[in-house]
């Protein structure tokens, strides 16, 4: 066993507690893009699923073929402006994120394994 005080805290309030985080987490990108797919909204931000969801980055051309408009937000109040590009581009994240959790089997298991309270994320 490390006998390291600092490495046992850091352990405790850091790794454990951003495992807790991410175990909670790791439900949200596939549930997002399904539910864009099944609303039916990559045409409304411009684009289509196949375009959307795809495997490969997106390329600055991918962007210039979809006309930028306002979604949310105004310039008058405390709410940013969110463009389709902005949702476009957090959703583009989630599709990396959702490889990365379909490409590592291991990844959920060892994430509720090192959560502050792994018996809370055992369903899934």
């Amino acid at each position: 066993m490390i006998d390291h005080p600092v490495l046992l805290k850091f352990t405790n309030e850091s790794i454990r507690t951003t495992a807790d985080l991410l175990a909670g987490l790791l439900t949200v990108p596939p549930a997002v893009l399904d539910a864009v797919v099944g609303q039916g909204l990559a045409a409304a931000l411009g684009t289509t699923d196949a375009a959307l969801l795809r495997a490969g980055p997106w390329e600055p051309g991918d962007y210039q073929a979809v006309a930028p408009q306002l979604i949310a937000g105004s310039g008058d109040n405390a709410r940013a402006q969110l463009t389709n590009h902005d949702v476009i581009a957090l959703l583009r994240v989630l599709v990396v994120v959702k490889g990365m959790i379909a490409a590592n089997d291991q990844l959920g298991p060892l994430v509720r394994k090192l959560a502050v309270n792994p018996r809370a994320y055992l369903v899934g």
